[in-house]
């Protein structure tokens, strides 16, 4: 569809297209805002979206976070007017550097993003949100604990998806089985708010080439974003700084580490918290297993040092 001509349809000037994931496509619009047009959301999703939104930018952080002006319905699908987000994101910064992008610099953004989060307080709202392609918030109620949420998390997408991961993890009910009693044996303790997909592309820092890169900017919310632990949104960050390159391994190791020592998490928590979202978000992009994600996933949970923690 020519989302910029619906788009002017209603009022809204498209000057060019930033960007298309996942969730769905970004157009630049003439007065500075963006329109996002959401491809598996509907309106009361994108409404608890943005009130979360609203909290979280009353919340401190160091460093802007989007805000929903306007939620509309253009061709029948739903679309959010929103602010623009100033800055680059870190995955052109870095890019064709000779060390691959892969400094201690750049990677310490992570690191402070991590932190950061851990510090504000956490949105009530973050608990009203849907997760994934989830139309329920991934709490059930207001009395629901973390742990028990993310064990049934884990339950469903297997329960939906389970096929393709069975042809690729040839044990995974005896590795769902550990996971699912790692979960259990988890106290329901501090908590933080979520982003849930920290990697270079949704960190935008300076957008000169001379500046540093201090993050200005973090975009992208909602796809796995809820009140939790942070040591999940840290689990998960370490592994997304570099998930396909020649040195993905070892720079995942690196952050892994930084991680535990600086902030005390357990590396036995990390590697469960690793597992879970393998299985959880496999099939998120493609519900057959055919894509890099699905791949990435897969070998997080045959990797043999994430076996030997879980165990």
């Amino acid at each position: 569809m020519d989302w910029a001509a619906e788009l002017g349809k209603v009022g809204l000037t498209v000057t060019g297209q930033l960007g298309a994931g996942m969730d769905g496509a970004v157009f630049a619009l003439a007065d500075g805002s963006v329109a996002k047009v959401w491809s598996r959301q509907d309106a009361a999703t994108l409404a608890r979206l943005r009130d979360f939104y609203a909290q979280l930018d009353g919340n401190g952080l160091p460093f802007a976070t989007p805000m929903i002006h306007e939620i509309r319905s253009v061709a029948g699908t739903p679309v959010t007017v929103e602010r623009h987000l100033e800055g680059c994101p870190l995955s052109e910064r870095i890019a064709g550097r000779a060390d691959g992008g892969h400094s201690e610099r750049a990677m310490r953004t992570f690191v402070e993003v991590l932190a950061a989060l851990r510090e504000v307080p956490v949105p009530s709202t973050a608990r009203t949100l849907a997760v994934m392609d989830e139309p329920e918030p991934f709490y059930a109620s207001s009395d629901d604990t973390w742990p028990a949420a993310l064990e049934r998390l884990v339950c469903r997408r297997v329960d939906a998806f389970g096929p393709p991961l069975r042809r690729a993890v040839a044990d995974l009910d005896t590795l769902l089985d550990q996971v699912v009693g790692g979960l259990r044996a988890l106290p329901d303790g501090d908590r933080s708010v979520i982003h849930g997909d920290l990697c270079t592309p949704n960190l935008l820092v300076g957008d000169k080439p001379g500046d540093n890169l201090d993050v200005v900017s973090v975009l992208d919310w909602g796809y796995l974003s809820m009140e939790g632990d942070p040591a999940f949104d840290a689990s998960l960050a370490a592994g997304f700084f570099d998930m396909y390159g020649d040195d993905a391994r070892a720079i995942d190791q690196t952050l892994t580490r930084w991680i535990a020592v600086e902030f005390g998490y357990p590396v036995e928590l990390l590697a469960l918290y690793r597992a879970v979202y393998a299985i959880a978000g496999a099939c998120a992009y493609d519900p057959d297993g055919r894509d890099g994600h699905f791949a990435w996933c897969v070998d997080q949970l045959r990797r043999p040092d994430l076996r030997t923690l879980l165990r």
